[in-house]
């Protein structure tokens, strides 16, 4: 996949290729180890499997994990149960998508925390079910997915035209949500955060993050003044 900021593709970034470095094919249960075990640590296979061929059979029926995400890994998590059932992948080392930035993605995101939680939970489902055999790793690596992705959801509020006093109603509300207090208590997730991070999510420190927030946004100021202009 390459990110394009211009419509004409000539300012582009090509995606990384750690799944993709070479024309080959996946089969059997290498398909829920290798592949599919990459939706629970960040890897960058979901994000770059941008063009798909599916036979029909695998389609129908499948789309049971999308009923409370909105939209922000609608389509990660269809593939995410089309993987599972499949007994061949055929990979092609070959950038076939340009994807556009400044999209949707680039501006506010109400459903964006909802969307993170509700994946999370599809995550911890799937990993119940098909990874007995390495649980507390693939966990793990989901718990580190949420937690860097709440940090996004938390600079996300400073893109809308919420007051000082509304954002900090809205940390609030995240800090008390069970699944982020559930995965700031992973003891694993100590070597991976900042302790005074994770502490102040047990604290409901709002201040906290609302700093953080605030300093994240700040920081990518000039990135989006570059990408407005160019877009």
């Amino acid at each position: 996949m390459y990110k394009v900021i211009d419509k004409f593709g000539i300012i582009k970034k090509c995606g990384n290729k750690e799944y993709f470095n070479k024309y080959s094919i996946v089969e059997g249960d290498e398909i829920r180890k290798s592949l599919v075990s990459a939706y629970f640590h960040g890897h960058p296979f979901p994000s770059n499997m941008c063009a798909k061929v599916y036979k029909r059979k695998f389609l129908i029926g499948s789309g049971k994990y999308l009923k409370n995400i909105k939209f922000l890994g609608d389509d990660l998590f269809y593939n995410l149960e089309v993987l599972l059932k499949v007994e061949k992948i055929t990979m092609i080392n070959r950038e076939l998508y340009y994807y556009r930035c400044g999209g949707g993605t680039s501006k506010y995101m109400p459903y964006l925390f909802n969307d993170m939680i509700e994946g999370f939970k599809v995550q911890k489902k799937v990993i119940e079910e098909y990874y007995n055999d390495t649980y507390e790793k693939r966990y793990n690596g989901a718990t580190a997915m949420l937690l860097n992705t709440f940090k996004v959801c938390i600079s996300n509020l400073f893109l809308s035209d919420y007051n000082c006093e509304k954002i900090r109603e809205k940390i609030d509300y995240f800090l008390n949500c069970n699944e982020i207090i559930e995965a700031s208590n992973n003891e694993r997730k100590r070597n991976y955060f900042e302790d005074k991070f994770l502490k102040s999510i047990l604290n409901k420190d709002t201040n906290y993050f609302y700093n953080m927030g605030e300093e994240m946004y700040k920081d990518n100021k000039i990135n989006r003044i570059i990408k407005k202009i160019l877009t």
